[in-house]
């Protein structure tokens, strides 16, 4: 198992975040990576960042069905990412 979704699992959410970022800017094609970082990242309070790395998901899979629909969940407010 990745060690970003070991910590992810172990509640340790902001940990698993800074593993997924860095990741997520080397391989920016693999949408895994940047939907991971866009959970944690909204499950820590950071959902601007959480959205933007949604909307780079998009950038490199447009036919992200996941990444779309996260986005419309931020987008309708279904979704709260509390900013911090």
């Amino acid at each position: 198992m990745p060690l970003g979704l070991i910590e992810a699992d172990a509640g340790n959410i902001d940990r698993a975040a800074a593993l997924w970022k860095p990741a997520f800017e080397r391989a920016p094609g693999r949408s895994s990576l940047g939907i991971n970082l866009a959970r944690a990242l909204c499950l820590s309070g950071h959902g601007e960042e959480s959205k933007r790395a949604i909307e780079r998901v998009l950038e490199f899979n447009p036919d992200s069905s996941t990444a779309r629909g996260m986005l419309k969940q931020l987008e309708r407010g279904e979704v709260k990412c509390e900013d911090k």
